[in-house]
């Protein structure tokens, strides 16, 4: 049985998840704990600092042990200020005192507008104990990346099968969802409680206030994701049920799949056959220039001119008698040169201070190194390895460390460029060597505040 109720507690068990994924928002929602968080934070420096002091053994366990009860009387009392805190933000919710606060932001990124949630708690918890619902009694499992890209990878080392290699992107995805045809499965369903469908309306009236549109989602939004796929089932259903389908794989509005070829296969053929289904079952449409098809029936003769696919990152290269190439795809170079350039252009607009030109450093480090999500307790892993480690080939690297030369030098930071080039941060040795560095959380904050 999932419960559905709004409750302090499932507010609790909700904060604590996020506090492992490293997104402290108690601190962030209620002032009173953040300095509660601040006085246990400097109880433990304090400690430590003191214990270095002391050689005496004695000593050391009389100060650990006046250490570990005030450290419990500050937690016990967080967790109780808490729970006051979230028994309020429950009974608003409950009761409908409150308003459901979304923001409009640009993307520079994915060039689109997102949306995030406003700063009052009550929002916050109301669609992520709704998404948790949706998960659960849906049971609504979004899509491995990494995955993904490793079952693509070894169905299409095999050159010497004929197959259909169909890429396909869906054509303004979150924007274009009927939230007509949407709560009409939520509502025949008849699985999530009335206040769950409530806030999901509210959250679909407060997106069309902003956005101006009738149709659509909230991108950026935690829930709309799994509204997605809910919204996606009977589409994923039918093309896995096709009888030449053998793999099937949609990352959001990303697809893949790869099929057996028939007689009558072509490229026209196969995009209507799919573009059908998509209308018939969601009312949607494929992006025509974002959608390819690659009919391989003989492969010694049709791989003799060179079939390229791109998705979730990489370029993956067919070509007849050589083995599979994985490469950087177009979009994730120019996500890289955008990057690059910004840093440049932040620098340009000041007035060459010393912490401006460590910016650029830190912000070449960060792209050409690996790290660890700060104050993330599962260690993720991110960086120019991680985040490509399928690469078979390197030229596109190779070619972003030139750029990196180029473009600091167009800006005066020459001496910057050879002191980057003298430590060996360059994509290419980050990639090789696996080198990892590492950031202070202000620093990171600047490095990102870059790229927003």
């Amino acid at each position: 049985m999932v419960d559905q109720s709004y409750s302090a507690d499932n507010f609790f068990r909700i904060l604590d998840y996020e506090n492992r994924k490293g997104n402290y928002k108690e601190g962030e929602f209620f002032s009173d704990i953040f300095n509660l968080s601040i006085e246990i934070k400097q109880a433990k420096i304090q400690y430590k600092e003191s214990r270095k002091n002391l050689n005496d053994d004695n000593e050391k366990e009389e100060l650990r042990t006046e250490f570990r009860d005030q450290l419990k009387l500050l937690k016990d009392q967080k967790d109780h200020l808490l729970l006051d805190k979230l028994y309020d933000v429950s009974n608003n919710i409950v009761n409908g005192n409150w308003k459901l606060e979304l923001r409009k932001h640009w993307d520079s990124n994915s060039e689109k507008d997102i949306y995030l949630t406003g700063k009052n708690p009550e929002t916050f918890f109301a669609l992520k104990q709704t998404q948790y619902c949706i998960k659960k009694l849906y049971k609504v499992k979004q899509s491995h990346r990494n995955n993904i890209v490793q079952q693509v990878k070894l169905l299409l080392s095999d050159n010497n099968a004929p197959k259909v290699i169909v890429r396909a992107d869906i054509k303004h995805f979150y924007e274009s969802i009927g939230i007509e045809r949407l709560l009409r499965k939520i509502n025949k369903d008849n699985l999530l409680s009335q206040l769950a469908k409530k806030i999901i309306n509210r959250m679909i009236r407060e997106y069309q206030r902003l956005s101006g549109s009738e149709s659509g989602i909230p991108r950026g939004i935690g829930i709309s994701a799994y509204l997605s796929e809910l919204y996606l089932r009977e589409f994923d259903n039918e093309i896995r049920n096709l009888p030449n389908v053998y793999y099937y794989a949609r990352y959001v509005d990303d697809i893949i799949i790869l099929m057996s070829p028939e007689d009558n296969s072509n490229e026209d053929n196969t995009k209507s056959v799919i573009a059908k289904i998509l209308n018939d079952t969601a009312q949607l449409s494929l992006n025509e220039e974002k959608t390819l098809v690659h009919v391989i029936k003989k492969p010694n003769e049709d791989l003799r001119i060179v079939k390229e696919t791109e998705y979730l990152g990489y370029k993956f290269i067919l070509e007849t008698g050589k083995d599979l190439v994985i490469s950087l795809s177009d979009k994730k170079r120019r996500n890289y040169v955008r990057r690059i350039d910004a840093l440049c252009i932040n620098y340009k607009k000041s007035n060459g201070r010393k912490a401006d030109k460590k910016n650029v450093v830190n912000g070449v480090r960060f792209l050409t190194s690996n790290t660890r999500l700060l104050n993330n307790k599962s260690n993720v892993l991110i960086g120019v390895y991680y985040a490509n480690h399928l690469l078979t080939d390197l030229t596109v690297l190779n070619e972003l460390d030139q750029y990196i030369q180029s473009r600091l030098s167009s800006v005066g930071l020459v001496g910057i460029a050879d002191y980057i080039q003298n430590k060996g941060y360059t994509f290419t040795s980050g990639f090789n060597t696996r080198r990892f560095v590492t950031f202070k959380p202000n620093q990171i904050n600047k490095i990102l505040s870059i790229w927003r």
